[in-house]
């Protein structure tokens, strides 16, 4: 535990000086083991802001191009598309919609929720294998959204945008934030009314 205190407060000292592979270390990897490391639930909190602020700050924004994004002909459309529907559009972001630990949690309840409403969007953020659980989604009876861009194993951001855009949704669920970089870069961009 005192080299994870030692840790938080370096980087309390230093937040201005904080590099792109250290905010991508403290988002990715030591977000992971603090609430395992310590049980003080308005400590863990607040740094856990302050990681999540410094990796937008350093990763997220520096690496969407927010004018072109924002000039895209679908980026203001969304706003002035309304659902005829009466149900709600729900959409679900994930890169695991495949065997891993988020896809055997999840399939089930995605698929009785497909069965609920005609309105749910699964959208995946990032390269994803064929296998037995990739097919229970594709299955469900939702829209299947698989990229076809990629930069390294993560879909092009400005692309699934576009296409949440398309499908103008009411909420999104990201099912594993803290475990890959893209889906904050998605959530910080806010394709639904509630996200």
């Amino acid at each position: 535990l005192t080299t994870a205190l030692e840790l938080e407060s370096y980087v309390y000292d230093r937040t201005d000086r904080i590099d792109e592979s250290e905010a991508t270390l403290l988002y990715t990897g030591f977000l992971f083991a603090m609430f395992s490391l310590r049980d003080d639930r308005a400590a863990n909190s607040r740094f856990a802001k302050l990681a999540g602020s410094l990796y937008v700050d350093k990763i997220i924004n520096p690496g969407l191009d927010a004018p072109a994004i924002s000039s895209a002909p679908w980026f203001n459309a969304k706003e002035n598309q309304k659902s005829n529907s009466e149900q709600l559009r729900i959409g679900i972001l994930s890169k695991y919609m495949c065997r891993h630990s988020v896809g055997w949690c999840s399939v089930d309840a995605i698929q009785a929720l497909a069965r609920l409403t005609p309105h749910v969007y699964l959208y995946s953020s990032g390269k994803i294998g064929d296998d037995e659980i990739t097919q229970k989604f594709k299955q469900a009876d939702a829209k299947f959204y698989l990229a076809e861009d990629y930069d390294g194993s993560y879909a092009d951001v400005a692309k699934l945008l576009e296409q949440m855009a398309r499908d103008p949704l009411d909420i999104l669920v990201e099912l594993a934030s803290l475990a890959a970089p893209l889906p904050l870069a998605t959530l910080h961009k806010k394709p639904a009314s509630v996200c």
